[in-house]
């Protein structure tokens, strides 16, 4: 997304020859309502650990469970994943990966 933002006014993101969204770099970006998702595997009650998280983690946007991860949204990530990390010692589950992306 780096490039797209020095070379690109618009910018489409297509899947199977559909264009799903089309808008300027930035645009696209806020679009996803976050500046940042981390995106967390553990064992235990993910159900509750995704909730845990999006009401205890200051700018949590939302948290959603695929399978065995957990992807929370946030915007702003100072200190995110000593939070994460802390939360889910609490709970007392075991977190094997725990990373911070930017979602485009």
């Amino acid at each position: 997304m780096e490039e797209a933002d020095t070379i690109c006014d618009r910018l489409a993101i297509m899947d199977h020859g559909r264009i799903l969204a089309i808008n300027t770099p930035k645009g696209l970006k806020e679009s996803v309502g976050a500046d940042s998702i981390v995106t967390i595997s553990a064992t235990g009650n993910l159900d509750s650990l995704a909730q845990l998280l999006q009401k205890r983690i200051e700018g949590a946007t939302r948290s959603q469970r695929v399978d065995n991860i957990i992807k929370l949204h946030i915007k702003g990530t100072t200190g995110v994943l000593p939070k994460v990390v802390f939360i889910a010692e609490q709970e007392a589950l075991i977190l094997p990966t725990c990373q911070c992306q930017n979602p485009l």
